[in-house]
């Protein structure tokens, strides 16, 4: 209670509300499913908070409480993470153009690559450009790239890349299973037992 009431010093109103959905729960106005909603929106901002709650109710609802407001308190997490890639996304944007001129550099009679690309099996070119469209964000994409890259110069291993993108695929339509799946199929098809794409 007390690092509750420290928190919300300056937000007395947020302390208040949390007492009288404790005061409603104990005189049985409020269901734990009431109460783990109201508190998980309260909280919202607060996961650690969140995590803790649990030590204030009975123990008979304490491993539902748990998990419910884990699960809210991850949830939090996740959207805080989003917004951090979108934010990246933006500033990533002035460095993939200058990218983009380190690639090409223009000579006075034509324009020279400087990199040549090496070229992916048809089915891994198609593996990406539909990770691509079902991610439909450039955040989140940048994303998936980022963590193939870490992969591949061996910063994760392959049980970390395949959490890492489960997350960032977890916004499309299957909430990512199909494309991790052909994920590891690529993986597979080049050999690959935890490190270089």
């Amino acid at each position: 209670m007390t690092k509750i009431k420290t928190r919300f010093e300056r937000d007395s109103a947020k302390y208040t509300r949390f007492l009288d959905i404790l005061h409603d729960y104990k005189e049985d106005k409020q269901s734990i499913e009431g109460v783990l909603e109201q508190v998980s929106e309260l909280f919202r901002d607060h996961p650690d908070l969140l995590k803790e709650f649990a030590y204030f109710l009975p123990e008979a609802v304490q491993a539902q409480a748990t998990a419910r407001l884990a699960q809210a308190a991850a949830n939090h997490s996740k959207k805080r993470r989003s917004k951090a890639v979108k934010n990246n996304a933006k500033q990533g944007q002035g460095q993939r153009e200058k990218k983009k001129q380190r690639v090409v550099k223009r000579t006075s009679q034509h324009v020279v690559a400087v990199q040549q690309v090496p070229k992916l099996p048809l089915i891994e070119k198609k593996y990406f450009e539909r990770v691509k469209l079902a991610l439909g964000q450039d955040a989140l994409w940048m994303e998936f790239l980022k963590c193939l890259e870490l992969y591949s110069h061996d910063l994760l291993s392959r049980v970390e890349l395949l959490s890492l993108l489960s997350d960032v695929l977890s916004v499309t339509a299957d909430g990512g299973e199909i494309l991790i799946d052909e994920l590891e199929a690529v993986l597979q098809a080049r050999g690959d037992q935890g490190g270089k794409l």
